[in-house]
């Protein structure tokens, strides 16, 4: 970074991100002096014994006293209790770093149990006070110095820029960026996710432990800012937009008391980083964000992450429970109840976890915790993802199963939650049967004994939310609940309220709140009688919301029409033979025979087959590579099973053509494949992925009837399709379940974020087109930058009219979400363009001499900082243009592609850093980028070579310049000291001193430092007796404890003493950890860890406050070197 760089980090983002805090009610603490003249930083340890502490004990230890009293206001907690306390942050029981998260949120939340003043019963004790009155410390640090395991000196600690410390706890770590930086936001995540060690965990180049009680990430460059959590994705980041929990109405003065706050004139615009902060970091909010607003899930592939609210999550929370505090009462009102209203979060905005956030906040206020929940959905694949759900508001919970449940779960006067499906609210006919209801967006999956569709007879009114009874009117429905302390939560309000059903809701329950939620704006003509029922908007969170904050993909429309390719060049033969042109009309012939059972992909004269192998085709071009899905919309059930049916075939024949076409594509370069276009291109971009292709499974999912024929009952079964949908969410390298066929199921309320596209082969409109394309614009990485709609049928012909059932606000919002495919195009030549000017900032331009060109980038990509933007940009960039292939368009911008992504490839290899690898972001791209690379001298499938590899040396060999030689030796060495360090802490600090010098005495001489790097190289690979020569030390054990032990110690007056004590420890470290399953139980671990800081103790050699740091080292070499401690 330059000096400029850092002022501009320092005096534009965080100090006045530290003044603002100041404000707001959190105590600035430096964490550094800086002389000015050098930058050179002296850093605070703030109370700590050693920079490897991460909290603040001496703060917590003085708010556990103040927080945790007799009711007389007396202390009950003594040094020992408190001691424990601690201990249970410091050594939580968990594994792995998710779920030592995880674990001490719970435990800060809720407190911990210590043994109570009378040694018999146990007393909670509370770390954060969330009550009114409690005295909590908020503490702002800056340039806050934590050292990972295995740094030794002034060497590989880490400097966050501010840490955010609740009575001591570190729970938030903002990385400021430059604004002036490329990409400064993206920069600042990847730099906090190795400090947290998520980037590439087995690198071990961060401090976890600062981030085991962590609760948010930010990363600001003032102008805009991210939020997100430890386990966030660097898409996962989103920007917080609101200064306070109120509505639009009241925005603009919220937002002139911030400008107050800070020095700003009234009515002036505040940047995204002064809004964050306002909103989020101000202390009452950043303890509601805590308490109420944080979840821990397992998503579908089955990781376990964390999971903090979206603003308009908090925003919307927050006013619908001061209006249910605030609103009159039906009593009161005369009329209506004017305690709820309509929530309407566009799909993929996180409704249902708004939802659980509603309830667990609702529980945390005293005069709200009397009342009673009711969830109403009207689907039952709705039900299970609401329910599931809402197990993470930590409530008891009722399922309603049928019409008795409902009314038993409703009448009951208890604060409890429950779930219950509309059409459970009605009575029984005549026969004691409840009448079978069902809503318009199912109502056609209902088949009839022929195992056709059962056609409703007035269709406009089922389409409008309406339902109809197969059997009979509405009956009366009795009240059940008089309470006015009853909330109902409504799913999908847009198509439910206008029902009989609700109405049965009402007389159930007529003195309930009711909110609302839905994801569509709710139709024209609808809007009155659902403002009648629910009342006012509580909060709008709109599709260009949540596009512009990146919490949704774009999604691109195609129509699609199948039309044969017309030129000769687009086909097998026509490429063969233009490949082959050089070679006379024999040998032509004889190649021809060689190749004899190639094949073709033609479309098929049957409109289904033809269009499930157009689907397929464009399945394995566009969403394969990206490790996705894709859903296919049949106009009926019965053509649903056809489809599967068909795609199974076209399966069988793509895979059938790439084998008989394998050897000649072999010969053909994937760049000249494009360029014919046809089956050419299309089998070259299928051949790598051959076996997943063979692998590709299809199913349907509708619903069966008893008197369906067996063709359509095959696909029944709860169980099975259940199965059969938890499949479909996990990705295809996991499941090769690919396509969902569906009628109507499955395009409302279904979240799968591996669902890139959505083929459209039947009328759809208004809401349900809504809700169907949606299914495709949840984010899911750096692969899913856009979901995709490809339309057989002509709906997008017909949009326009399609959406004309919302007023003209709505569908302007509507629109905006939807583009095409070459929308891209200016983004891309504005990507390309920053990548140019990256380098040609710092003196670096293409001119004729390509490897010239490339040399200098790589070169300059040895600093870090400028690595990190250009890391951002060429991923971007491979993206962009991976998603506008083949298509025309992007071919102009190939070559600048292709070079960019083998300058990050080589960059890759000589600094050993594989997160600039370009060619994974975008796999549709990948052959052409490897077969570049490979052309130009490195191998894309072959990992840079080690130190230790045989093959080493004549590696260098070849690298054609002094400069390059020793660039290769030293990044190598570098690689192997940081993976080898914990090994042997003594030892390769040592080396990577020793390179160091070695850098700086031969500046440039790079015949003498590839001279000296090779003994250098030659003694770290050398079986030694580890950092320090001791005579008799084994070296895989007492060799490296040694090393720890004299560091420390800082002479060799005492070696015979260390010699000793290292063995000892050795010794005792054999026995704990011949014990089986010793590496996997914390507990004994920690045993041992206090064994060796008594023994220290006793020896009296160390200074006290050195034990600590000590005894983790040694069992952190211990643990990297398990195998030689067991054997």
């Amino acid at each position: 970074m330059s000096q400029q760089d850092r002022l501009d980090e320092l005096n534009v983002v965080e100090r006045p991100l530290l003044r603002q805090l100041g404000v707001m009610g959190w105590t600035h603490v430096e964490g550094a002096d800086e002389d000015p003249s050098t930058g050179r930083k002296d850093y605070h340890l703030l109370g700590r014994d050693t920079f490897q502490q991460t909290l603040l004990r001496d703060r917590l230890e003085a708010a556990l006293r103040r927080l945790n009293r007799n009711d007389d206001g007396s202390e009950w907690l003594d040094e020992r209790r408190i001691s424990q306390a601690i201990s249970l942050l410091e050594r939580p029981t968990s594994r792995d770093f998710i779920a030592i998260n995880e674990e001490l949120h719970d435990k800060i939340v809720r407190g911990v149990n210590v043994s109570g003043p009378d040694g018999e019963h146990e007393r909670r004790v509370r770390f954060i006070g969330f009550e009114p009155g409690d005295e909590n410390e908020f503490v702002a640090v800056n340039q806050f110095r934590v050292d990972p395991p295995g740094a030794v000196g002034d060497r590989g600690y880490i400097v966050p820029d501010i840490v955010l410390f609740v009575n001591g706890l570190p729970l938030v770590v903002i990385e400021a960026k430059s604004p002036a930086v490329t990409d400064p936001i993206a920069t600042a995540i990847d730099q906090m996710r190795r400090y947290a060690n998520r980037r590439v965990p087995e690198k071990n180049e961060g401090a976890e432990r600062l981030f085991w009680t962590n609760h948010l990430l930010v990363a600001t460059d003032y102008y805009d800012a991210r939020v997100g959590s430890v386990t966030a994705r660097p898409d996962d980041f989103l920007p917080w937009r609101s200064v306070k929990p109120v509505g639009i109405e009241q925005t603009r003065a919220a937002m002139d008391e911030v400008c107050g706050e800070i020095g700003k004139a009234p009515g002036t615009e505040l940047v995204q980083q002064e809004v964050m902060a306002a909103g989020l970091l101000r202390p009452q909010y950043l303890l509601d964000a805590l308490r109420s607003f944080t979840v821990y899930m397992t998503t579908d592939d089955g990781v376990r992450i964390k999971v903090v609210p979206r603003y308009q999550q908090f925003r919307s929370v927050h006013i619908a429970l001061q209006r249910l505090q605030e609103g009159k009462t039906r009593r009161q009102d005369g009329m209506s109840d004017r305690r709820g209203g309509i929530i309407w979060h566009t799909q993929g905005s996180g409704k249902s976890l708004t939802m659980v956030f509603l309830v667990r906040k609702l529980r945390t206020i005293a005069a709200l915790r009397r009342f009673k929940v009711v969830v109403v959905t009207d689907r039952t694949d709705l039900e299970d993802q609401l329910s599931k759900t809402a197990k993470l508001a930590g409530q008891v919970m009722r399922v309603a199963r049928n019409a008795d449940g409902a009314k038993t779960h409703l009448g009951r006067q208890e604060p409890d939650l429950v779930f219950v499906m509309i059409q459970k609210l009605q009575e029984r006919n005549g026969e004691g049967d409840e009448q079978e209801i069902v809503f318009a967006a199912e109502n056609d999956e209902q088949p009839d004994a022929k195992g056709e569709n059962l056609l409703p007879a007035k269709t406009d009114e089922l389409r409008s939310g309406k339902l109809v009874a197969k059997i009979g009117e509405r009956k009366a429905f009795p009240v059940l609940n008089e309470s006015e302390d009853v909330l109902v939560l409504i799913d999908e309000a847009h198509r439910s309220h206008t029902s009989g059903l609700h109405q049965n809701l009402l007389d159930a329950l007529p003195n309930a709140a009711r909110i609302g939620f839905t994801g569509t704006p709710i139709e024209e003509k609808n809007k009155k009688k659902t403002r009648e029922i629910f009342g006012t908007y509580i909060d709008r969170y709109l599709l260009r919301d949540a596009e512009a904050d990146g919490a949704i993909v774009k999604i691109l429309y195609e129509g699609r029409e199948l039309k044969a390719d017309v030129t000769d060049k687009g086909t097998l033969d026509g490429l063969f033979d233009a490949t082959f042109a050089g070679k006379s009309a024999d040998e032509r012939e004889a190649i021809k025979d060689r190749y004899a059972t190639r094949a073709r992909v033609l479309n098929a004269a049957d409109p289904l087959k033809a269009k499930a192998i157009d689907v397929l085709r464009h399945y394995i071009v566009n969403i394969l590579p990206n490790d996705l899905k894709a859903q296919l919309v049949a106009a009926s059930r019965e053509l649903a099973v056809q489809y599967v049916d068909a795609l199974n075939d076209a399966r069988d024949e793509i895979v059938a053509a790439i084998e008989g076409a394998a050897d000649i594509l072999k010969d053909i370069a994937p760049e000249d494949a494009q360029e014919a276009g046809g089956d050419v291109a299309f089998l070259s971009t299928a051949l790598p992925y051959l076996g997943a292709i063979k692998a590709l499974e299809f199913a349907a999912v509708i619903s069966v009837d008893h008197n369906d024929l067996p063709h359509l009952k095959a696909w029944g079964g709860v169980s099975e399709t259940k199965q059969r949908i938890e499949r479909f969410k996990k990705p295809l390298s996991q499941d090769a379940l690919a396509i969902l066929v569906v009628k109507s199921k499955l395009l409302t309320g279904f979240d799968a974020k591996v669902e890139q596209a959505m083929y459209l082969d039947r009328a759809i409109s208004g809401a349900e087109l809504l809700q169907a394309i949606a299914r495709t614009n949840r984010t899911a990485g750096e692969a899913k930058r856009f979901g995709i709609v490809v339309d057989y049928y002509g709906v997008g012909k017909n949009l326009a009219d399609a959406l004309a059932i919302y007023d003209a606000e709505d569908q302007s919002d509507l629109t905006g979400g939807i583009g095409k495919p070459e929308d891209l195009l200016p983004e891309l030549r504005q990507v390309r363009d920053a990548v140019v000017k990256h380098f040609s900032d710092v003196g670096i331009t293409l001119g004729s001499d390509l490897q010239a060109f490339v040399d200098a980038c790589v070169a300059k990509l040895k600093d870090q900082k400028f690595r990190a933007q250009f890391l951002v940009l060429v991923k971007k960039l491979v993206g962009l243009f991976a998603a506008l292939m083949p298509r025309p368009e992007a071919r102009p911008f190939t070559r600048d592609v292709k070079i960019f992504a083998f300058i990050a490839k080589a960059a890759a290899n000589l600094y050993r850093d594989r997160s600039l690898d370009a060619r994974g972001v975008a796999h549709k791209v990948q052959a052409m980028l490897d077969a570049f690379i490979a052309a130009h001298g490195i191998d894309p499938k072959v990992p840079p070579i080690e130190i230790l590899d045989p093959n080493f040396a004549a590696e260098v060999a070849r690298k054609p310049s002094g400069r390059a030689k020793a660039a290769e030796m030293e990044n190598a060495l570098r690689h192997h000291i940081s993976i080898s360090f914990e090994k042997d802490p003594a030892k390769y600090k040592t080396l990577s001193d020793r390179l160091e010098g070695i850098l700086t005495s031969h500046h440039e001489d790079w015949d003498e430092i590839a001279r000296q790097l090779q003994a250098l190289i030659d003694e770290a690979t050398a079986r030694s007796d580890g950092g320090f020569s001791v005579h008799g030390l084994e070296p895989h054990t007492e060799a490296p404890i040694f090393g720890i032990l004299r560091l420390r110690y800082g002479n060799d007056d005492r070696d015979a003493d260390l010699a000793e004590l290292s063995a000892k420890i050795v010794q005792h470290l054999r026995e704990e950890s011949a014990v089986s399953g010793f590496w996997d139980n914390p507990v004994s671990q920690e045993e041992a860890r206090r064994w060796i800081f008594q023994h220290l103790d006793n020896c009296s050699i160390f200074d006290f406050g050195d034990l600590d740091a000590i005894a983790s080292d040694c069992m952190g070499v211990a643990r990297a070197n398990r195998a030689a401690f067991t054997s």
